[in-house]
């Protein structure tokens, strides 16, 4: 079994951080049931064409525990060679009762915060070199 662990592990090299990071961010708002209008700010840092990390700040810290973690594993897993729409499409099937909002930008129902994310990942991973006509 450690074997097979160890040949999972991705070597240091490839997953080190350079000194800076061309990245976007996406603004949303969201609804949850308690609060009203949340802004999140989704921050998606490129390395040589293709997601490398991801960063996430909201204006309710009641979700900062949740989304820190769910950021540190998708990067985690973007620097792992994952494809940016397999995180995305994860991301987008978690449908939550206090997240769950109609969109304030788009129309429609969004099923979670989580799902918000994922669709932020899927629209940059669409308009960067790595999804080729978003084919990923």
């Amino acid at each position: 079994a450690t074997a097979e662990i160890e040949s999972l592990v991705v070597s240091e090299e490839h997953t080190g951080r350079p000194e800076s990071l061309p990245g976007k961010t996406y603004k949303r708002k969201i609804h949850t049931v308690e609060n009203g209008q949340v802004n999140v700010y989704i921050t998606i840092c490129d390395r040589d064409g293709v997601p490398f990390e991801i960063f996430l700040n909201c204006s309710d810290a009641r979700f900062s525990e949740f989304t820190a973690v769910m950021m540190i594993l998708a990067s985690r897993a973007l620097r792992a060679g994952v494809a940016p729409r397999l995180i995305a499409e994860d991301l987008q099937s978690i449908h939550s009762p206090f997240t769950s909002h109609f969109r304030v930008e788009h129309t429609g129902q969004c099923p979670s915060l989580a799902a918000a994310i994922g669709e932020v990942i899927l629209q940059h991973a669409e308009h960067t070199s790595c999804v080729p006509g978003g084919a990923t």
